[in-house]
């Protein structure tokens, strides 16, 4: 599997400024807090990238949890697919995600659009305190979006079950949490 160059990670924010009122731009805002699941939403409420929907990480970034399953599984194709029709994106959308903090988010965000086969996502490189430091504009309030229709064609090859790892004794697996979580803390 080829690495993305560059240009098809990141999206700057004096480029993203530029393309503000695109018809076919969706600015997905992922701000999401592990300690206060609520908090990423009222954030966005109060200031935003305008035109920024909101994603949460619990309703539309993951699947059900269960007993099998950690905080944040993997959605199911259609869950996601259902998400991100309601989110306003299809096949013409280009779509650039953000957070506030590591891009853990944003980039999981850009991971799932990329795993169901949309290849026109991007993240804000610096993220949201890149754009608050250029003085780019902000805005507060909801966003209307018109549901558009997603349609997915997941590529397997970015999905590897626990079974997979396992039985692979050269595959590296890495763990990107934070260190207080992956000691459990």
């Amino acid at each position: 599997m080829s690495v993305p160059a560059r240009q098809e990670l990141l999206t700057g924010a004096d480029e993203l400024a530029t393309s503000l009122g695109n018809r076919q731009l969706r600015i997905v805002d992922c701000r999401f807090d592990l300690m206060a699941p609520e908090a990423g939403r009222e954030a966005w409420l109060q200031s935003h990238i305008p035109g920024a929907i909101y994603a949460d990480l619990d309703k539309d970034l993951s699947g059900p949890v269960s007993a099998d399953t950690g905080r944040h599984p993997l959605p199911a194709v259609e869950r996601a697919v259902e998400a991100f029709s309601r989110l306003g994106i299809d096949a013409s959308t280009r779509v650039v995600v953000y957070d506030d903090s590591s891009g853990a988010i944003a980039a999981r965000a850009w991971w799932l659009l990329r795993w169901l086969g949309h290849r026109n996502v991007t993240v804000l490189d610096g993220g949201l305190q890149a754009w608050r430091s250029r003085n780019l504009p902000l805005e507060s309030g909801t966003e209307e979006v018109q549901r558009r229709e997603f349609e997915a064609s997941p590529v397997a090859a970015r999905v590897l079950t626990s079974n997979q790892i396992a039985a692979n004794p050269d595959c590296l697996l890495v763990d990107a949490r934070d260190a207080v979580r992956f000691r459990g803390e």
